[in-house]
């Protein structure tokens, strides 16, 4: 394929540069710009180095057709290790393409940033661009504006400009065109699609993003793409809901060979008011990066194509803030997406945010500091229609080793705050499902038993803490539903605050108890019986169902000869208590099994899902602390005590922002809340949650 940009692969010399481009920046520095060696192909690049300046090599113009489209391809290369250097302190580094009319004036511009920081070698890139009406040339620009001296380099090498929808054939190849339909109206629809050729490789689109498992996604409109000729699979899905597509196609060399993948939405919850979503996703805070070119609106159209209702992308703190300040959610038929953050609050715990529409008095905790804490935080976002969620609680600490890793000043990322939150009156959600240690989910059930069991009331979440630049992990492979019958962000966060969520990362679930679902409160007379119904579904397949009460199994069953499980039951009870529901299955094809506990893996599971609960009302009493439980956490809230009094430097700065009296605030909350498990661990007395001072 000719590209219409000279010398794109910076080979060619003319006046100590490459032939047909121009540079613009401090003249001293040309020369290191344009170095040898280290290149993607033959033996120079464009190359900028940790520079505070402005550079760039700019192509003569060519022509192009008004109101085309074109395809900007190139290959990086970035070498950095401090995100902000890219993210915040860079005015711009990418490519820009500028348009200019038969007159020679500039009539458009079509740019993309790249606040990547690191690639592992040369990765290529893309970006599409439509020629306004009016133009008739253009020009392709290589920047790095740097405000800072930033700490690595970025790269550029081969690039080239082609007409959108041209597709590179080799001889002796062929094609496969397609268009996937999904839902009741069967239009052109989002899907992951995953292709396998015959010689046992993948292959995707020219100009889409494929991930390492060589899968890449339909975007609403046909894909088509060259393949080797022989026997080509096609594996097409999207999300939990909808059916699985399979075909095998026959490719032809030089011919073009049509597949028409059609998905059923076979278990349409969304129309029950349930709306799946992942509220933990990310580019760029670390290297690895597969496509440095991506931008939070291709997570959402990504997202989109995994099935899910919403997604609250979470961007950097410069990125949330100005997000806040337009308050413009986006959405658009069967889908909401935001941009919060996660405050990495590195010693209190990691949370991310849910419908953040204001910035907190205080700010967002930040990286290794100890004010504010996440209480301020979520108070904030409550007062405002927020929620909070504690990301990746436990690492990789095992439930044996939670409270010495508590108490060492050391251990960070850990969810120290969660129980003080729930003491002093928040109620912030609690990730069970999502790859934070081998056997994590199977460690941190018991934790949010124990929880439950003290009398308190937290939903449980999942999300995937994916980088979707590096390609490894989809959104949504781990996913929250929530009941939020409109759709709307804050029916999302108060649903995350109530618990009326489920966790999945394949099987579906339905819980009634007395009619409630989870998050509901069900009021029963004292030793009358309680009717539980519950369903669950995959289209993986399950290996059974488990109703838990008060963190044991109360009732087990199969799935039937359809594969679904569907039982009701009557259940007695004497006491308050709190009732939810968990399924299990078998590995399947395309679910993210890493998020699966090693153990359950040994067993053959790799499906898990759990219902926040259904909280039981005996004579409309609130349940009964159980004091073991309570003690528990009280020595959580010791352990926590224990690691702020042997952290010294968290109180020590140049600016003494943070100093003993913050240490005595701190201290005199971790008092606060572990008077009220103790208060609970006597005799199982209900003490009301404190207001933090």
């Amino acid at each position: 394929m000719t590209t219409l940009l000279p010398n794109g692969g910076f080979e060619d010399a003319a006046g100590g540069g490459p032939s047909g481009w121009t540079y613009s920046g401090p003249v001293a520095r040309r020369g290191e710009t344009w170095p040898e060696g280290g290149a993607h192909g033959g033996v120079r690049s464009i190359r900028f180095a940790a520079r505070m300046d402005r550079q760039a090599w700019t192509s003569e113009r060519v022509p192009v057709q008004g109101g085309s489209a074109y395809r900007l391809e190139w290959w990086a290369l970035l070498a950095g290790s401090t995100p902000w250097h890219w993210t915040t302190h860079t005015g711009f580094v990418g490519v820009r393409v500028t348009f200019f009319d038969a007159a020679g004036d500039r009539c458009g511009i079509s740019e993309r940033r790249i606040r990547s920081i690191g690639t592992d070698g040369w990765v290529r890139c893309w970006l599409g661009v439509s020629a306004p009406p009016e133009a008739s040339s253009c020009t392709v620009s290589l920047v790095c504006e740097a405000d800072i001296e930033t700490d690595g380099t970025v790269a550029f090498d081969d690039v080239a400009l082609v007409p959108a929808g041209m597709i590179r054939t080799p001889a002796g190849w062929g094609r496969v065109r397609g268009v996937v339909r999904a839902g009741e109206d069967q239009a052109p629809g989002f899907a992951r699609v995953l292709i396998t050729a015959a010689d046992g490789r993948h292959y995707a689109p020219e100009g889409s993003y494929q991930f390492l498992d060589g899968s890449f996604h339909a975007m609403g409109a046909p894909f088509e793409l060259a393949l080797p000729a022989g026997r080509a699979a096609v594996f097409v899905t999207r999300g939990f809901e909808y059916s699985i597509w399979r075909d095998t196609v026959d490719i032809r060399a030089g011919h073009t060979t049509e597949v028409a993948p059609r998905l059923a939405h076979r278990w349409p919850l969304s129309a029950e008011g349930w709306q799946s979503g992942d509220a933990h996703i990310h580019l760029f805070f670390h290297r690895h990066s597969l496509h440095p070119q991506m931008v939070p609106a291709d997570v959402f159209q990504i997202a989109r194509a995994e099935g899910l209702g919403w997604l609250s992308f979470k961007g950097e703190e410069k990125e949330a803030r100005e997000f806040i300040a337009r308050s413009a959610p986006l959405r658009v038929p069967g889908f909401a997406g935001e941009i919060g953050i996660e405050a990495v609050s590195d010693f209190h715990g990691h949370v991310y945010t849910l419908n953040a529409r204001t910035i907190p008095a205080d700010g967002f905790p930040m990286k290794l500091v100890p004010w504010p804490m996440n209480l301020d935080l979520g108070a904030a976002l409550d007062s405002a229609g927020g929620a909070l969620v504690y990301a990746h609680p436990s690492g990789d600490l095992a439930t044996d080793g939670l409270l010495a890793g508590i108490a060492d000043p050391a251990r960070l990322l850990l969810a120290r705050e969660w129980p003080v939150d729930l003491a002093l009156g928040q109620n912030p959600a609690f990730d069970i499902l999502t790859p934070d240690g081998p056997n994590a989910t199977a460690e941190k059930l018991p934790v949010y038993y124990r929880m439950l069991n003290a009398g308190f009331r937290s939903a449980e979440a999942a999300s995937t803490d994916a980088y979707v630049d590096q390609g490894r992990m989809h959104p949504g492979a781990a996913r929250t539903y929530v009941y939020a019958p409109s759709g709307a962000w804050a029916e999302i966060a108060d649903a995350h605050r109530r618990g009326a969520t489920f966790a999945t990362n394949g099987p579906l679930m339905w819980l009634s108890v007395n009619g409630k679902q989870p998050g509901d409160e069900a009021r029963v007379a004292r030793n009358r019986s309680l009717e539980v119904k519950f369903r669950a579904v995959s289209g993986r397949g399950l290996t059974r169902a488990e109703v838990i009460v008060n963190g044991r199994v109360a009732y087990a069953a199969q799935p039937g000869a359809d594969g679904e499980i569907r039982e009701s039951f009557m259940l007695p009870v004497s006491e308050s208590c709190w009732v939810a529901l968990r399924a299990f299955g078998p590995k399947g094809d395309g679910l993210a099994d890493e998020l699966i506990p090693e153990e359950w893996k040994a067993e053959g599971i790799g499906q898990f899902a759990h219902t926040s609960p259904v909280y039981v009302a005996v004579d409309g009493r609130t349940m009964r602390p159980d004091p073991e439980a309570a003690r528990y956490f009280a020595e959580w809230v010791a352990a926590y005590r224990n690691a702020v009094l042997n952290r010294a430097d968290l109180f020590e700065n140049e600016n003494g922002a943070w100093g003993e009296d913050v240490r005595a605030r701190i201290l005199d909350r971790l008092e606060q809340a572990e008077e009220v498990y103790r208060g609970r661990a006597l005799e199982g007395r209900l003490d009301t949650p404190h207001r933090a001072r």
